[in-house]
């Protein structure tokens, strides 16, 4: 009783703060050591800040570093949902916390044109791992706060996630598909069609394109690090028959898209290639551009550079999809129409 006095203890309830504690213990685990380490992770003196506010501080911290818009749209998506699910302090999570949520993520339900709704689906290993890596960068930022323990961050770091699924065939078009396709776009899309094609850029990084940062006299196009997907700037090289592409439609200022949207923007891709009669395929001219380029240089890393990607995803989903020949058909391919079939094809009336 005279050990218990100062702690304001009474023995009966020491007793039953005691057996409680036990009981929750694991086998074997002694109280001290189990409290040592809950100090450790959560330090008297460190702020409780909410998941909320912590997200709210990196999106703004992210914001101000002129983090690319894509990325802020991801990293948006994903911690406001995180937020959304978690309502208490940063520090309160735990690793089997997390592990539990990345493991029951599901696709939100989305209405059809019918009005019906569409069943939430379970997401795609590479998109939890996308969403597990968007919630490390947010503990890691709270480290570097001091919001959360090194601890914490660690074990969050550490959470085991399934392994992305292997990545299927690459679809690429062929120099006389791509010939085909850019002679039956609009003269308006036309350049951001090649592009695409010659230079890899994604879609995303064409719609934010400048005509200001394509420099046909240097012959390259600068990608702005707001612009890219990485957040770093890069120089794409513009090759002799892109800068034949491009000359016609090359303007001192403005966009060089005109759609409103990204999205809108593979949506009249698409339907320009289904009225020439080619299939689309998901990303088809970032992949056709990579692979090309990759039989062409046969340097991974120059490849790796020029398209902003790592050279072991070069590597690994690039190589050998086409020989050298084809790559350098396919930077031969021109505005000289060698098809006389093949017309501009006017588009429907108020299509995106």
């Amino acid at each position: 009783m005279a050990v218990l006095r100062p702690l304001g203890l009474s023995l009966y309830a020491a007793a039953i703060e005691l057996e409680e504690a036990r009981r929750a213990l694991p086998p074997g685990t002694r109280l001290l050591d189990a409290v040592l380490d809950y100090a450790k992770r959560h330090p008297a003196n460190a702020p409780k800040v909410t998941v909320a506010q912590a997200v709210a501080a990196l999106l703004e911290d992210r914001e101000n570093g002129k983090a690319s818009v894509a990325y802020l749209a991801k990293l948006k998506s994903v911690l406001e949902r995180f937020a959304g699910d978690f309502t208490g302090t940063l520090a309160s999570i735990t690793g089997p916390t997390l592990g539990e949520w990345l493991r029951n993520l599901t696709s939100a339900e989305r209405k059809t044109q019918g009005k019906t709704k569409r069943p939430r689906r379970q997401l795609s290993n590479r998109t939890i791992l996308n969403h597990a890596g968007s919630v490390v960068t947010l503990f890691k930022f709270a480290r570097s706060r001091g919001w959360v323990s090194r601890e914490i961050a660690d074990e969050v770091a550490e959470v085991p996630t399934a392994k992305a699924e292997a990545v299927g065939e690459v679809g690429t078009f062929t120099p006389a598909e791509i010939r085909k396709i850019l002679h039956a776009a609009p003269e308006d899309i036309r350049a951001s069609l090649a592009v695409g094609a010659f230079a890899g850029l994604r879609t995303e990084e064409i719609h934010q394109l400048e005509w200001k940062d394509v420099r046909l006299s240097e012959r390259v196009i600068v990608v702005g690090a707001h612009q890219a997907k990485t957040g770093s700037r890069r120089v794409v090289p513009i090759g002799e028959n892109l800068a034949e592409w491009l000359a016609p439609h090359a303007q001192n200022e403005g966009p060089v898209d005109p759609s409103p949207t990204s999205k809108a923007t593979t949506h009249r891709w698409r339907r320009i290639a289904i009225r020439a009669g080619i299939d689309w395929k998901h990303n088809v001219l970032r992949h056709s551009f990579i692979s090309n380029r990759l039989a062409v240089l046969q340097n991974p890393a120059q490849v790796a550079f020029e398209a902003g990607n790592s050279p072991a995803m070069i590597h690994r989903h690039y190589k050998a999809l086409v020989t050298a020949e084809q790559g350098k058909a396919w930077f031969a391919v021109d505005p000289s129409n060698t098809e006389a079939d093949v017309l501009p094809m006017p588009e429907r009336k108020g299509a995106v």
